[in-house]
């Protein structure tokens, strides 16, 4: 009976050790289910105009900009050079012109908003500022000219997803220590960083993650904004594409202030100047 009992702990002790060397195994595998890698027949500005079938996810809203931002499209197929695309899904759009509409009911600031109502020509806003008394008549009036481009703000934003260059998950990851710094098309400066999570314990024991992060002009990591790819290594005949998951919100944290106050440039304007002269 004791040998029966014996026999019997010994085989559960055994396995026991085999699931745990199988559970240790499956997160040291190459093998990742959270993210894809493949290839694709065409250019990165091709690959954004189709539908991922695999991940379900579309790219419209980011052609719509590359498109409609003079010179974009045209910087992004010369045949000589390669380029890495983080490619923003649709939802990430959606997200953040919701959040936008939002603000502005809130506060008041007119009717809801699109993407399309900011890729318009830069114009100029002048408000007549009439004499001060004492002044005589004869002194006239003066105007105040301000200048809008929200075009431009949008390049800037968009700008920061494209990078000159063909940097894939083994480029990025030869950076270990804080990952990969860039200068994006506008020489902004941003982050990639591709390494194993932890897990069970184990560090860099769990599934492989590629983080995209705007660095805010500070090398103080905690400063920075992070977002997540689902997706990476989409290996394009002129380039790399990696895709952002669909939580992300375009523009980081800047698209809200950048276009609050669209329609109402003269109201935003004289409270910028309001606070700047209750500051002196």
């Amino acid at each position: 009976m004791n040998k029966i009992t014996l026999t019997v702990i010994l085989l559960l002790a055994l396995s026991s050790y085999l699931i745990s060397c199988q559970d240790y195994e499956s997160y040291s595998s190459d093998t990742d289910t959270d993210i894809s890698v493949g290839k694709f027949d065409g250019t990165v500005l091709k690959y954004l105009s189709a539908e991922d079938t695999e991940l379900k996810v579309r790219f419209d809203s980011m052609m719509l900009l590359i498109e409609n931002i003079p010179g974009l499209k045209d910087s992004l197929t010369k045949p000589e050079r390669d380029y890495t695309l983080i490619a923003i899904p649709d939802e990430c759009f959606h997200t953040v012109i919701s959040n936008l509409n939002t603000f502005r009911g809130k506060t008041n600031r007119g009717k809801n908003v699109y993407l399309t109502d900011f890729l318009i020509e830069p114009f100029m806003v002048i408000e007549t500022i009439p004499p001060v008394p004492p002044a005589t008549p004869e002194d006239g009036a003066t105007y105040d000219t301000t200048y809008f481009d929200y075009r431009k703000d949008l390049e800037n934003l968009i700008c920061k997803y494209i990078f000159r260059g063909n940097y894939d998950t083994e480029a990025i990851s030869e950076e270990t220590i804080s990952g990969l710094s860039l200068q994006s098309f506008k020489d902004y400066f941003m982050n990639m960083e591709y390494e194993r999570q932890p897990a069970s314990g184990l560090v860099h024991g769990g599934r492989r993650q590629l983080t995209f992060s705007d660095m805010k002009g500070s090398q103080l990591q905690e400063k920075w904004i992070r977002s997540a790819a689902q997706k990476v290594d989409v290996k394009a005949n002129n380039g790399v594409v990696h895709v952002l998951s669909t939580g992300h919100e375009f523009g980081f944290d800047e698209f809200i202030s950048n276009f609050q106050n669209y329609g109402n440039e003269i109201d935003a304007e004289n409270k910028r100047k309001e606070a700047y002269q209750d500051e002196e």
